[in-house]
């Protein structure tokens, strides 16, 4: 990133920091200024402000700019800043550019000031003005001085050829003195603003309700670690790996054969390196590698003459994966050298990385062998020595000699291709251009591709020859996700091919390696009529993810791990928008609450899962740990509730401009945040009523989401004033953890409408209000949960029970999601969550049912054993009968999305016996069995499990062979869920017996079967076995992750203190594997989530069954009287209070809020007490405030002037001759007037207010409800 110039004689130091675009992305030089000349040094002086020693960030260059040049002397000039500036230009002819040079000259005494005075000192300012036609590079410099001896330096400036020779000290002063002229006049014009200025001062200066006095948020944003083993030196860096390969893959065993060389590969490497720092010790990452000492060599690059000689090569202890070499003499600073070595590493198995070994059948029904990749996050080092970090990016040339009858792939396209020995090939590859080592890629098999292209990229997917037809879907993903990619980014994919490679086994669902895809290979194929349309979109997603990665992780990389949700976070938000394109559909679009911030909450909310987004990296072994659901779910949350706090078209243009300032570069987080703050700053259409009008940046505000752990739950309580709420926030877990934290969030709080889109702030000082009746965050974006008060909810319930389309589908969503944890919790009674639910008979949309189902199905499993678990159960199929109902009507239309809702609808009514469902499953079973039946593919996994939860085991058989004939691994997927659905202990026993036993068994998908397993009724029987027999449990897995997935779901359904007990004792009878497994914490963890289970068990079970009581009653009392009138709407929602802050959830979508909008002067009027305002400054010049605000105004003072409301609420409708029918015409002043008597208003007469359209106001008015809303009470 930089260089150290040093000098000898004055005994400095200058840094300088280049910020050049890469060759591929040109900038332009307005758009480079816009950038530079606001924000460049200060964000490059914050990110070096941990370093020791720097006095000041001395400046940046721009094109027709004028840089300044401090010089900061105390007025002895006691010490002395030595001053480097470079600019580069390049003409716009073909001929030389001349320059010239000045010279200025400082002098100071060399001791006598302290770092304080030196700060306290004045300041004297150089100016010098750049002007060039195009400007190709700019760099910041930094100072740190090094001694305070008094010294002479020269400050040089290369200038156009067009400009004079020579800057003079005379010149800058008449330059200084115009500056000044300029200046006087500007006071003179500027006096006038003078009252204006001091009302915008107040407006910054006013206290608000609470004191805004905030502690930091605890965070180290450092990528260097105490611990000097975890990551490499910097003395060193790589420039290119040249990487020979023979590998010994006998790809067709029943014919090639290597003997002793079997599985093996042989390396050669030749890394050019450049020093940067004096050092006689290299250090490397190696790990399983057999390196061949004698043959390790070290030269010079510019001469073939012996360098220094390695004297020692050894693996350090530590478990980080170091190979040191010591040479018998230091390497010299910019200098290149060329390492050279010889080593042999292992084709090893899927799930330990490196270059790994896989098999598939073909078509002849031979066994035959491939290998392939996955290197990230560290296992580049088992293929190859190497600087295996993000941090440090070179190029690669890769050539590989590979057996006859196999082909081979890399990152970078084919350059020769040639057989060089009997039964051998060679395949050479182009270079590639900068990556992290996590992103080499290379496969050798003897697969097959279909190929398409898309502008200049060539575009193939890679799979075995049987599933070659299967891919047309795949290449159609793929180029129209490079088209809406390359559109959104506004940057070109910048390789000449993308190939997607099909691999059997992978242990992740696919990996991003740049030009070189891996996936697993049931993720690329996709039959119509065959899979589901859930299983197509399963592949759109995979590809669409992948795809994005190109940019975000590829293009620009992370500069360590943990700033992994930077790349992670952002493909999966650009992934669903790119699926969505590439399916011409918003299905996607419309779910991310669920996909996202649902699924992420269900981790962030148990403290022993929950982390900060980033946090320091201890050890290597937690790299691994950071691929989790919050990395990847919550990153692609908190990014989605960024997105809505900027505004789209901001996020878009800032994140372009982040791409092109990285490019083939490596990124922090807070890069990305100054570029988006950056385009904010230098946009025209910024949004401002997010941001504009808060006193913190975007990076603060992120910082509160990064570095914290958890998320807040919003809770809103009555205020005194009954139209208003008192926002709060606290820290929710679902399980207390030990010590409370007093964690707090600067929380978005956002109010979307049709016709305005506004956002208020509850920030970590204190509560806010909020009116009475406005939904917040109506759209989900946001990333908390929500806990209204009781009468909202009541009043939320009687909307969702006589028309819920007045709420928006993610509100009711959110409503379900959050009632259902939080009543979890204990801090809601489930009476109220399930009154909640009782509209879903009335809802045709998809989510609100999956979120339902996913809280009940739990609910159902703690509860199994209680005495009235059957009446909970009718509960539920009550609420899911008419949905199966509608969705297998006739009359609806096919399409993905009914396709979905009859298949969850199948799974779950037959789960319950629905007499419909299970008729429809045996029917289409038995004619299944006795000749050919095309069953839809999105109902033969409910089909399967009921028939064989309720058939013989003669059904068992049938489908068991099914599945070893089968071709396509989906329907594997399918036959799997219905062999584990089986009740029989036999039929149990024996497939225990073939899945840990005969280890062939359920080979090809031993995860998925894994998971069904612990997930199907015969729970109780797998529990059983691991207790009894859990080394060989243990041995046939032999994955922490993977086992902690299995402890995880065993330890789900335990409910008792019995179970609990059981529990210990497993964990006494096998704590040496737990141990070897690193398993004992987890337990310990997982005992907390068994205790919430008891709990729940003694004081949920009794409000559910206490309210489904009750329901049965005022069912039973309603046959007798109209049950069309009363027997689904409660008794608190036969009579609506009249008033506006209550009625509003009725109707308050379709009004659009606009008679309750925050953009209204009536809402500031009546929300800020005149007597509190006392309090805090003079009422008169408070007013003189407002009426400076309304004569901004571009619409003016609504001529119908503010609503004259009642004092109290009324209880009925109030006539249109009463006091809040009547329609004041009223001036500004005469509405002050009556400001503190009419405190309360209210909007019977259904008229809309103007609302005031100058953004100032706006601000302006959402600043005094945060600031001043809270006192009203």
């Amino acid at each position: 990133m930089g260089w150290a110039t040093p000098d000898a004689s004055v005994r400095w130091i200058t840094w300088v920091f280049d910020l050049r675009h890469a060759p591929r992305t040109p900038i332009s030089t307005t758009n480079w200024g816009n950038l530079a000349q606001k924000s460049a040094v200060s964000h490059i002086s914050d990110r070096m402000r941990h370093w020791d020693g720097i006095d000041a960030v001395v400046g940046i260059g721009t094109n027709l700019f004028i840089c300044s040049l401090p010089f900061c002397c105390c007025p002895q000039f006691a010490s002395q800043l030595s001053l480097f500036w470079r600019h580069q230009q390049i003409p716009l002819n073909s001929s030389a550019s001349s320059s010239t040079t000045t010279t200025t000259s400082f002098c100071a005494p060399s001791t006598g000031t302290s770092s304080a005075e030196r700060r306290a000192s004045s300041a004297t300012t150089f100016n010098c003005s750049i002007a060039s036609s195009t400007v190709n590079e700019c760099a910041v410099m930094i100072v740190r001085r090094q001694s305070e001896e008094c010294t002479t330096t020269t400050t040089s400036v290369l200038t156009d050829r067009g400009n004079e020779a020579g800057t003079s000290v005379r010149r800058s002063s008449r330059k200084w003195f115009g500056c000044c002229c300029s200046f006087r006049l500007a006071i003179v014009v500027l006096m006038p603003l003078l009252p204006i200025a001091v009302l915008l001062l107040c407006y910054l200066l006013l206290p608000s309700s609470v004191d805004r006095s905030e502690k930091p948020i605890a965070k180290d944003k450092s990528p260097i670690l105490e611990d000097p083993l975890i990551r490499l030196p910097t003395d060193v860096l790589p420039i290119h790996y040249e990487l020979h390969l023979k590998a010994y893959l006998p790809y067709r065993p029943a014919q090639l054969d290597f003997g002793t060389k079997n599985m093996t590969v042989d390396g050669h490497l030749r890394l050019l390196l450049l020093c940067r720092a004096p050092t006689d010790v290299l250090m490397l990452h190696a790990k399983a590698l057999s390196i061949e000492h004698a043959k390790t060599a070290i030269w010079p690059d510019e001469m073939r003459q012996p360098g220094p000689r390695v004297i020692g090569c050894k693996e350090l202890a530590g478990g980080n994966d170091l190979l040191e070499l010591k040479l018998d003499k230091a390497l010299l600073p910019g200098r290149k050298y060329v390492l050279e070595m010889d080593y042999k590493a292992k084709i090893g198995k899927a799930h330990e990385g490196g270059l790994y070994s896989g098999s598939y059948t073909s078509e002849d029904g031979e066994i035959r062998l491939l290998a392939a990749t996955q290197m990230q996050p560290l296992d580049a080092r088992r293929l190859l020595p190497c600087f295996d970090e993000p941090s440090f990016k070179a190029d690669f040339s890769i050539s590989v000699q590979h057996p006859e009858g196999t082909t081979v792939l890399s990152n970078a396209p084919l350059a020769h291709f040639r057989r060089v020995e009997r039964g051998w090939s060679l395949s050479l590859f182009e270079r590639t251009p900068k990556m992290a080592t996590y992103l080499l890629a290379l496969t050798v098999s003897d697969f097959k591709h279909k190929e398409t292209s898309y502008k200049h990229v060539t575009i193939r997917v890679w799979v075995q020859p049987s599933k070659l037809a299967h891919t047309e879907h795949a290449l159609e993903v793929t180029v129209r996700s490079l088209e809406y990619l390359e559109d959104y980014f506004g940057i070109p994919y910048p390789l000449k091919k993308l190939d997607i490679f099909g691999v059997p086994f992978l242990r992740v669902a696919a990996m991003e390696n740049w030009g070189l895809i891996m996936s697993r290979q049931q993720n690329l194929v996709y039959t119509e009529g065959v899979q589901a349309k859930r299983e197509r979109q399963f592949v759109t997603d995979v590809l669409a993810h992948e795809i994005a990665h190109m940019w975000f992780g590829d293009l620009v990389t992370m500069e360590w791990w943990d700033d992994l949700w930077l790349n992670e976070g952002f493909a999966t938000i650009m992934g669903m928008k790119a699926a969505d394109y590439a399916e011409n559909s918003t299905s996607r679009t419309s779910q991310l609450f669920y996909e996202h911030t649902v699924k992420a909450f269900r981790f962030d909310q148990i403290a022993h899962q929950a982390h900060a987004l980033s946090y320091k990296i201890g050890s290597v072994r937690e790299v691994a740990r950071r691929f989790d659901r919050i990395t990847y779910l919550k990153a692609a949350a908190v990014l989605r509730m960024v997105e809505r706090t900027v505004g789209d078209q901001m996020f878009k243009l800032g994140l372009r401009s982040f791409l092109r300032l990285f490019a083939y570069r490596n990124a922090r987080s807070e890069d990305l945040l100054w570029a988006l703050s950056t385009t904010m700053e230098t946009s025209n259409q910024r949004n401002r009523a997010a941001l504009a009008i808060v006193n913190f940046s975007l990076g603060e505000f992120m910082d509160s989401w990064t570095y914290q752990t958890g998320f807040p739950l919003i809770s809103l309580k009555p205020a005194r004033n009954a139209s208003l709420l008192i926002a709060d926030q606290e820290q929710f877990f679902y399980l207390a953890p030990v010590a409370p934290n007093p964690s707090r969030w600067k929380v978005p709080l956002f109010f979307d409408t049709t016709t305005a889109n506004e956002t208020l702030w509850l920030l970590e000082n204190g509560p806010v209000t909020v009116p009475r009746g406005v939904l917040i965050d109506s759209n989900a974006h946001g990333y908390y949960r929500i806990q209204y008060d009781n009468e909202t909810y009541r009043a939320l319930i009687c909307t969702l029970l006589t028309n819920h389309t007045q709420i928006e589908l993610a509100t009711r969503a959110r409503l379900l999601e959050d009632a259902f944890t939080i009543a979890r919790a204990g801090r809601l009674p489930f009476s109220l969550v399930l009154r909640m639910g009782e509209y879903l008979p009335a809802e045709h949309s998809y989510l609100p049912f999956l979120v339902f189902n996913n809280h009940v199905q739990l609910v159902l499993l703690l509860l199994r054993n209680h005495p009235k678990i059957e009446i909970f159960r009718q509960f539920v199929q009550q609420m899911l009968e008419p949905m199966y109902q509608r969705v297998f009507s006739t009359n609806v239309p096919l399409n993905d999305l009914s396709d979905t809702m009859r298949e969850f609808a199948m799974i779950q009514l037959c789960h319950f016996d629905y007499a419909p469902c299970v008729n429809k499953s045996l029917t289409a079973f038995a004619q299944l069995k006795n000749k050919f039946f095309m069953i839809p593919p999105e109902l033969r996994g409910s089909i399967y499990s009921t028939a064989i939860r309720l058939g013989t085991a003669n059904d068992f058989e049938f489908i068991r062979r099914k599945y070893f004939a089968e071709e396509y691994d989906s329907e594997k997927g399918r036959i799997l869920s219905g062999l584990v659905s089986t009740r029989s202990i036999e039929l149990v026993n024996s497939l225990i017996n073939e899945f840990f036993v005969d280890k062939r068994a359920f080979e090809e998908d031993f995860y998925g079967f894994l998971l069904k397993f612990v997930k199907s009724p015969i729970l109780n029987q797998i529990v059983e076995y691991m207790r009894h027999n859990f080394r060989v449990f243990a041995n046939r897995i032999r994955h922490p992750s993977i086992m902690k997935v299995v402890l995880t779901y065993v330890t789900k359904w335990m409910q008792s203190e019995r179970e609990l007990e059981e529990l210990d004792a497993f964990e006494r009878e096998n704590a040496i594997d737990l141990r070897d497994l690193r398993l004992l914490a987890y337990l310990k963890e997982l005992r907390m989530e068994i205790r919430a289970n008891i709990e729940f068990v003694g004081r949920g079970a009794v409000q559910i069954f206490d309210f489904l009581d009750q329901r049965r009653d005022r069912k039973t009392a309603a046959d007798d009287v109209d049950e069309a009138k009363t027997a689904d709407t409660p008794d608190w929602c036969q009579w609506r209070d009249n008033r506006h802050e209550e009625s509003f959830v009725l109707s308050w979508h379709h009004r659009q809020i606009a008679e309750f909008n925050f953009s209204q002067k009536s809402l500031l009027l009546c929300k800020i007490h005149m007597s509190y305002m006392r309090f805090i400054i003079p009422p008169a010049l408070f007013v003189v405030l407002l009426a400076f605000v309304v004569l901004l105004d571009a619409t003016g003072m609504p001529k119908s002037g503010m609503c004259c409301c009642c004092n109290s609420a009324p209880a009925a409708p109030p006539p249109p001759s009463s006091c809040c029918g009547r329609r004041k015409r009223q001036g500004v002043l005469s509405e002050l007037m009556e400001w503190e008597r009419r405190v309360s208003c209210c909007t019977a007469t259904g008229r809309k207010r103007r609302a005031i359209g100058a953004p100032v106001s706006k601000r302006l008015e959402f600043w005094a409800l945060n600031h001043f809303g809270t006192k009203m009470f």
